[in-house]
C-alpha cells in the first residue's frame, strides 16, 4: 500500500506544480497585456505632447505676428497724429493770413 501513496502524493504534487505554472502563465499575460496597455498609452502622451508642442509654438508665432502689427498700427497713428497737426497748424495760418482782423472784432 505504501507504493500507492507514494505516486497519490507524486501525483498531486505534480498537479499541484502544474497548477501553479498555470497561474504563473496567466499572471504573466495578464502583466503582459497590461505593458502593452501602458506602451499604447504612453505612445498616445508622446503625440499628445508633440502636438501640445506644435500648438504652443504656433500660438507664439501667432502672438509675435500681432505684437508686430501693434507696434506698425502704434507708429502709423503716431505719423496720423502728425499729419494732422500740420494740417491744423497750416489750416491756422491760411486762416489767419485771409482773415487778419477776425479776432480785432472779439
Amino acid at each position: 500500500m505504501e507504493p500507492i501513496r507514494s505516486t497519490s502524493h507524486r501525483t498531486s504534487t505534480y498537479m499541484a506544480a502544474e497548477d501553479a505554472i498555470a497561474e504563473v502563465k496567466l499572471q504573466l499575460a495578464e502583466e503582459k497585456n497590461h505593458r502593452l496597455d501602458l506602451e499604447k498609452e504612453l505612445e498616445l502622451q508622446k503625440n499628445m505632447r508633440a502636438e501640445t508642442e506644435v500648438a504652443l509654438k504656433l500660438l507664439e508665432k501667432d502672438i509675435h505676428e500681432k505684437q508686430d502689427t501693434i507696434v506698425s498700427l502704434r507708429k502709423q497713428l503716431e505719423d496720423i497724429k502728425i499729419i494732422n497737426l500740420e494740417m491744423f497748424r497750416k489750416l491756422q495760418v491760411s486762416f489767419f493770413s485771409r482773415c487778419p482782423d477776425f479776432f480785432s472784432f472779439v
